[in-house]
């Protein structure tokens, strides 16, 4: 499959203005997912920034099927195709005192939503929000519900509806499970594999190596900024991975024979 995500390069500096991520290579390509693993505080997050628009890359290059978006803006890129799983839902997912339509319709108000380029068209907004509530089976009393009073879960379907709405090209999904109950989990992981079948290209961030194995192809290993390495998680072991992830690249030692 042709890579749609192709990272050269990548340096970025924290908000400390220290060195966070320290020339990234990557790859992911149509109808993968890729996860990424690491102890939290190894560059993930600064690397999922720097995909999405939110962090601006000190050196190296971001391109999705072939077009340069390392300059791009984060609307720019939702444009182009980058969906974004924040792994902070109440931060960067949700506005809680929102309802689940104004939620649901964030970032498209302007273009996908609005009637003559400046009035919001209520009966459109309307009828795609009950269509997403339907299809991702978002529990709430109606589309004018406050997020604030939906379970953790919903939030999240609410954040993965709106997302995938836009059928994108690129999901860089950032801890898209964590905090959720089991029933919320497995639906979550269902969608992103649904995704990947539709040809879109997955990046998984996710400190739940299970996670990973059960959903990724290969897996990337972060550590202090820097690409351990890649692996197929069909020939690697969740002993291989830890050590990656505390800064060996050095096999993993073999049990000893009793």
């Amino acid at each position: 499959q042709k890579p749609v995500l192709t990272v050269k390069g990548l340096t970025a500096l924290s908000d400390r203005g220290l060195p966070a991520l320290k020339g990234i290579d990557l790859e992911v390509r149509s109808q993968e997912i890729m996860g990424l693993a690491g102890v939290e505080g190894n560059g993930q997050t600064e690397l999922v920034e720097a995909l999405t628009g939110l962090r601006e890359a000190a050196e190296g290059t971001v391109t999705l099927d072939g077009e340069d978006i390392t300059r791009a803006t984060p609307l720019e890129r939702i444009r182009m195709g980058v969906a974004h799983i924040p792994e902070d839902r109440y931060k960067r997912g949700v506005i809680l005192d929102f309802s689940v339509m104004e939620n649901l319709i964030m970032g498209g108000q302007r273009d996908r939503f609005a009637r003559n380029s400046v009035a919001l068209d209520f009966r459109e907004a309307s009828s795609f929000s009950n269509e997403m509530m339907r299809d991702y089976q978002i529990q709430a009393p109606g589309k004018d519900t406050h997020v604030m009073y939906l379970s953790g879960g919903n939030q999240q379907r609410v954040v993965v509806a709106r997302e995938f709405s836009r059928s994108p090209r690129l999901v860089v999904a950032a801890q898209p499970t964590r905090g959720l109950d089991v029933g919320a989990t497995e639906y979550i992981r269902r969608q992103l594999l649904e995704r990947r079948e539709k040809g879109t290209a997955v990046l998984l961030v996710s400190e739940d190596l299970e996670e990973i194995f059960e959903l990724a192809v290969r897996v990337a290993v972060l550590f202090e900024g820097r690409l351990m390495g890649i692996v197929p998680t069909g020939e690697a072991t969740l002993e291989q991975i830890g050590l990656l992830m505390a800064g060996s690249s050095s096999p993993a030692p073999r049990e000893a024979s009793r």
